[in-house]
């Protein structure tokens, strides 16, 4: 009898404890969305405030005023962009960020405010007019910012405050033009001796961007009239081997670095000519780094739109496309099975990107050794799989004749068309294929012959980027 009444006395402090552990997870339960709905509250509130100071900003500034305005950033927000509507944004600008690449597509919002990857709000602040890269990102410490405000009649400029952190990324993607400028005026100076052709330094440099990312951006300060000018490397999985990053900076933005250089470049840099050219040397680039250097001046836009430079690694990882200096022997071309497979698997090395309207970039070269002889062996293909307006190839010439066939799929009544390069080993050049709407691409086969011949040989043509245009009854 004893047992039963205490097994009965037992069940009942668990029936006591099961229901007070209900209660107190129950309690929590609404303590928590009590909070959340509080804090989501005061982030609404916080962002309505923000968004009526930013409108408000040029309104109490006559023509050529410049003011400092200090803002509170709501929600613990990571970053705040800023973007000028009335300017066209550089090709690519926003590739690494998707998310603000469509937040500003439709060119109605030109602020963003943006916390964990994600837009929590965008409106428009009225006409703001940026510089060069026409928008501007900062990241905001303790709860605020600081600008500086000038009025521009109809429009304001808006330029961070002095110690602001800036996030503002300008891609490092020059032209095939600019890259044989850039390695010529340091093959003239002969530092450093080891620079070889301009095609083969090209191509190192296009092998070495595919394994790390760079950017830049300036930051002007108003109060000091110093502008920093700061280069990111971000290199992707394993890193590189000794690389060099190579600045060009055109005359006629600065004439002398010594005239305008604030401060000591540090160990890793070397001036290579004053009137100016300047190196950064690393025997391995494992993680991120920030080069910068500062000039005693304020640059104009068109200045920095011409300032240049070029990272080239010697060394890439075992596998990774392109030769190091230790090892220039030919390496065997990836036949359709790896480039496939490349395009399933190996979206983050940028080899293959979709753009939010379905255009298709592959920027894996077809051709990985340096003069392209596996290409006519390995007859490349590229699936598709698509229906497909137009497409663009990017190429270089390697030998000095050749010609590369792209072939497609059996619906395309146009049935082979030629790439052809009669021209002298170096040059580069870009082809477009326009087919039309309502047109399937099933692939792109590249085969290679000698000119003047009957027979499939290897020749000269690389191929480094291929941009496929969707249909619109497939975008």
């Amino acid at each position: 009898m004893l047992n039963v009444m205490l097994k009965k006395g037992q069940l009942s402090d668990v029936v006591k404890y099961a229901i007070i552990a209900m209660v107190i997870i129950g309690a929590q339960v609404f303590a928590w969305k009590a909070y959340t709905s509080v804090r989501d509250r005061m982030c609404r509130t916080e962002m309505d405030k923000f968004q009526i100071d930013l409108s408000e900003l040029g309104k109490e500034i006559r023509f050529g005023e410049v003011a400092k305005k200090k803002v509170n950033v709501p929600c613990s927000a990571d970053e705040i962009f800023f973007v000028d509507l009335a300017k066209d944004m550089p090709s690519g600008m926003f590739r690494e960020k998707p998310i603000i690449e469509n937040a500003v597509a439709g060119k109605a919002d030109s602020v963003l405010i943006v916390k964990n990857g994600k837009v929590l709000r965008s409106f428009d602040a009225g006409a703001l007019e940026l510089e060069y890269p026409y928008h501007l990102c900062i990241a905001p410490r303790a709860g605020f910012m600081e600008l500086f405000i000038e009025g521009k009649g109809a429009k304001t400029s808006v330029v961070p405050g002095c110690s602001e952190i800036e996030c503002t990324e300008i891609p490092i993607n020059p032209s095939d033009e600019d890259i044989s400028g850039i390695i010529e005026s340091f093959k003239d100076s002969g530092i450093p001796a080891s620079l070889s052709d301009i095609s083969s330094e090209a191509g190192r440099f296009r092998e070495t961007l595919s394994r790390v990312n760079m950017f830049r951006r300036y930051q002007y300060c108003p109060d000091t009239g110093i502008t920093k000018v700061e280069i990111i490397l971000k290199p992707k999985q394993e890193g590189v081997k000794n690389f060099r990053f190579y600045e060009y900076i055109p005359k006629e933005c600065v004439s002398s670095l010594n005239d305008y250089l604030t401060e000591n470049l540090g160990s890793e840099a070397q001036i290579v000519r004053d009137d100016p050219l300047i190196m950064w040397q690393f025997s391995e680039l494992g993680e991120e780094e920030k080069l910068n250097y500062k000039l005693d001046k304020k640059l104009t836009e068109n200045c920095k739109e011409i300032i240049e430079g070029i990272g080239i690694a010697r060394e890439l990882p075992a596998g990774a496309a392109g030769l190091s200096d230790a090892n220039e022997q030919q390496q065997p071309n990836p036949g359709p099975d790896t480039l496939q497979a490349d395009a399933q698997s190996h979206e983050d090395d940028g080899i293959v990107l979709e753009k939010g309207d379905g255009t298709l970039y592959i920027d894996k070269p077809v051709c990985s050794s340096p003069d392209c002889v596996e290409l006519a062996d390995s007859n490349v293909e590229v699936p598709v799989s698509r229906n497909v307006e137009k497409i663009d190839i990017d190429w270089c010439c390697r030998r000095d004749k050749g010609a590369c066939l792209v072939q497609a799929g059996n619906e395309i009544k146009t049935g082979e068309i030629s790439l052809e390069c009669g021209i002298s080993e170096g040059a580069y050049g870009k082809t477009e294929f326009d087919f039309g709407e309502g047109k399937f691409i099933d692939k792109i086969t590249f085969t290679g012959y000698e000119q003047g011949s009957d027979d499939a040989r290897a020749v000269g043509i690389k191929v480094k980027r291929i941009k496929i245009k969707p249909s619109k009854e497939n975008g």
